[in-house]
């Protein structure tokens, strides 16, 4: 005895097709860092990674240095090689500064080297009593 087959509708058949499968990989198309974190309006460079900054010099005619060069705050003389150096060199400065200022930054929240209280005022002596009686 064979077993009637089951009809498959159109209608599964078109929620088949509307499925999608994945891979796990990442999608080429996805955005940067730097693109969803806006740093190109910001960063007169348009990146925050020296690989990427030489991919772009290396892709640049003199003109588009000089353009950069003006955006950054360099003095755009000289020839193409000395003008990629300049930019590097400022580059690699922007970023060392971007990076002090966030640890500087990070520093004098973390430490407080004046004390809260002072020490030769009633409240400081009650204090220092109160904390040597605990121990």
């Amino acid at each position: 005895m064979s077993k009637p087959k089951k009809k498959i509708s159109k209608s599964s058949k078109s929620k088949l097709d509307t499925l999608k499968q994945t891979d796990g990989q990442g999608k080429s198309d996805s955005p940067s860092l730097e693109e969803l974190l806006s740093t190109r309006e910001i960063n007169p460079f348009g990146t925050t990674e020296l690989e990427t900054l030489e991919d772009n010099l290396s892709s640049m005619n003199l003109n588009d240095l000089q353009r950069l060069a003006v955006q950054a705050g360099v003095m755009p003389s000289g020839n193409r090689t000395a003008l990629k150096n300049k930019l590097k060199r400022e580059f690699k400065k922007y970023s060392q500064s971007i990076k002090h200022t966030c640890l500087s930054t990070n520093h004098d929240i973390v430490t407080q080297e004046t004390p809260v209280v002072d020490p030769d005022s009633e409240q400081g002596k009650s204090l220092k009593k109160l904390l040597n009686e605990g121990m």
